[in-house]
């Protein structure tokens, strides 16, 4: 699918990643969600409902390494077809 406020793309594979699910008739939720790929942390919370559709925000630090902002980064899409943008 199209990205909304697009940045730019790629695959990050995480030397550790971490969260906690819960799942309820209102759909899949999951939180504190925290990732390590080297410098880079990522947290945030993912919400999939019922019908797939996705909906959270994840916030992106590149770590001590660049001197740049973290980056919120929203998801929305859906489980089959994600979208990320700011």
């Amino acid at each position: 699918g199209a990205a909304f406020g697009a940045t730019g793309g790629g695959i990050t594979r995480f030397s550790e990643l971490a969260a906690s699910v819960a799942l309820a008739r209102s759909g899949l939720t999951v939180t504190g969600i925290q990732g390590r790929a080297g410098a880079m942390a990522t947290r945030g919370e993912i919400r999939v409902a019922p019908d797939l559709s996705l909906s959270g925000a994840l916030r992106v630090d590149l770590g001590a390494q660049r001197v740049q902002a973290p980056v919120d980064v929203k998801v929305r899409g859906t489980a089959l077809e994600p979208q990320f943008g700011r």
